[in-house]
Order: structure tokens, then C-alpha cells, then sequence
């Protein structure tokens, strides 16, 4: 008979998503975020609502970030008209070590030309996150080919969301639907 994990036997900034069962997925994750984290810029795509920029924002919740979230009318607009601005707001960050998260990256397509350019020139370090990689790819957008990883952040599905709700209420696991 396997042991059950409790909270206190986990690292404890993943003890809270213990509640759902998902340990083992939520520990994947961590492994190919932390192996990204030393290694490589990366992108992170997935549905509205994944939790994609909570994952990143927790992830990187100590370390030095620049954030660039272009659901901000504001920032969107400095993507798209003052780019020249921009630019130089993220090689000034990248001359004090920091990594680069640009939130909803398809909103303004042109930044990633000059995320090459820094990485080619600076070993910048990257995190693009979005909801539609299709969008990018249709408008003949950079993907930093080999210079940045993909990873795709699914929803949970409903058989899934039955599943939890029925653990939550102590009730047992059904072996069929």
C-alpha cells in the first residue's frame, strides 16, 4: 500500500495545487520550467484562462523581472508605436541580469524581432506568453527558431473537473462514466 503525500512532505510553493490530485503534472512542469529557467528563453502557450501568466509570476516570484503585459492598453501601445522606447527599456534590463516576461506576445508581433536581436547580441533571456500561437505563425511573425523552447499550458477538461469535484466532497473515484 503506497503512502499518500501530505503537504508537509512537498516543496511548499506547490503544497495549495496538491488539493486537486494533479501533483504529478504540476511536478512536470516545475522540472522543464526550472531546467528552462537556467538554460534557455522560452514561450508559453495556451488557452485564455490557464493560468499561464500566474504560473510564470509565481515561478519567477524572487528573481528579477521585467514585466511587459500587452493587455495593458498602455504597454501595447509603446509595443506598437514606441518600439524604439521599448527597446531600450528591455536592454537596460538585460544589462542587470533580468529576464524578459512579455505577457500576450501576439498582441504585438514586432517585439520578437527585437527579442532575437538581444539574444543574438546579448544572450538576453525571454519568456513570451499567449494564447494563440496560430495567430503568430498566420502573420509571419519570428519564432526565434532554436532560440527559444515552446510549451503548451492546457485547460483542464470536464471529466477532469468532475473528478476534483468529487474528491473535494470526499466522495469516491468512479471506475466508469
Amino acid at each position: 500500500m503506497q503512502r499518500r503525500r501530505t503537504s508537509q512532505q512537498v516543496r511548499p510553493d506547490i503544497a495549495p495545487l496538491i488539493y486537486f490530485g494533479f501533483y504529478a503534472k504540476i511536478r512536470s512542469i516545475y522540472k522543464r520550467l526550472n531546467n528552462l529557467t537556467i538554460s534557455n528563453s522560452f514561450f508559453l502557450f495556451g488557452a485564455r484562462g490557464t493560468g499561464k501568466s500566474t504560473l510564470i509570476r509565481h515561478k519567477f516570484a524572487g528573481t528579477n523581472l521585467l514585466e511587459i503585459d500587452l493587455l495593458d492598453p498602455v504597454q501595447a501601445e509603446e509595443a506598437l508605436l514606441g518600439l524604439s522606447e521599448l527597446k531600450a527599456k528591455m536592454e537596460y534590463a538585460v544589462g542587470e541580469g533580468k529576464w524578459i516576461f512579455v505577457d500576450e506576445v501576439q498582441k504585438a508581433p514586432k517585439i520578437l524581432d527585437v527579442a532575437q536581436s538581444l539574444i543574438d547580441r546579448k544572450d538576453a533571456k525571454f519568456i513570451f506568453s499567449g494564447s494563440s500561437a496560430r495567430k503568430l505563425r498566420r502573420g509571419a511573425a519570428n519564432l526565434l527558431g532554436g532560440r527559444a523552447y515552446q510549451f503548451h499550458l492546457y485547460p483542464l477538461t470536464n471529466m477532469l473537473w468532475a473528478r476534483l469535484w468529487r474528491r473535494s466532497r470526499g466522495l469516491p473515484r468512479r471506475t466508469s462514466w
